[in-house]
């Protein structure tokens, strides 16, 4: 794409809106499962400026249900007492009881996880856990205290190197995909306003997307 004025068109087999780490996943895998789909990954920034790589602390999973006595059931309980009665019960075990593949799946990606080194030396090869607050067991983790920035390096790293995907960086920037314009006019002085706590609507162009026209080939079935 062009830095041109002119309204650019371009067409994804998929397109995925945002590079953090749930964008980064959906792409690799379905890049991984399908040959024949080109996938195109729009980010209005760097690639790391979302929030996936600000998280500290660790990735809860019951991993090893022999160690310590764990349980994906413990967890769940854990979960749903720290979360006092706010949390969506059938939400929180469906995390829980695929929270192991998750965790395996980023480490076959190579996320460098910590190490114990204890087991190290023993010849075993176990990763270094954590217990945080609200966890009743040692379930975390972690790559030393960055970990969102290890796992959103790591799949940055893949998702470029990746023939199948193509990242597109501030392509919501006075662009048109697919029929759908975005504003972003005065949006300095909006977030100037926020900072202060006086934001309100301001008199410029309607922010957000206009409906695909009914004769594009979106609408046509």
């Amino acid at each position: 794409m062009t830095d041109s004025m002119q309204p650019a068109e371009h067409i994804s087999d998929v397109l995925i809106i945002g590079s953090g780490a749930a964008g980064l996943t959906l792409a690799l895998k379905l890049a991984d499962s399908d040959s024949d789909i080109h996938i195109d990954v729009l980010s209005k920034g760097p690639e790391s400026e979302g929030s996936t790589s600000h998280a500290q602390g660790g990735i809860a999973a019951v991993r090893d249900t022999l160690k310590d006595n764990d349980s994906i059931e413990s967890h769940v309980q854990d979960t749903l007492i720290a979360g006092a009665g706010l949390c969506d019960e059938a939400a929180v075990r469906f995390t829980a009881e695929n929270a192991k593949d998750a965790i395996d799946w980023l480490i076959t990606e190579g996320v460098p996880f910590d190490k114990d080194e204890d087991a190290a030396k023993n010849g075993r090869d176990e990763y270094h856990l954590t217990r945080e607050g609200g966890h009743s067991h040692r379930r975390i983790f972690h790559a030393a205290d960055a970990t969102g920035k290890a796992v959103s390096d790591t799949l940055i790293s893949r998702a470029k190197t990746h023939p199948q995907i193509t990242e597109v960086r501030r392509a919501l920037h006075r662009r048109r995909l697919q029929g759908l314009p975005v504003h972003h006019q005065h949006r300095h002085l909006l977030r100037r306003r926020h900072r202060h706590g006086l934001a309100r609507r301001l008199p410029c162009r309607q922010h957000g997307v206009q409906p695909v026209p009914s004769d594009h080939p979106l609408q046509q079935g």
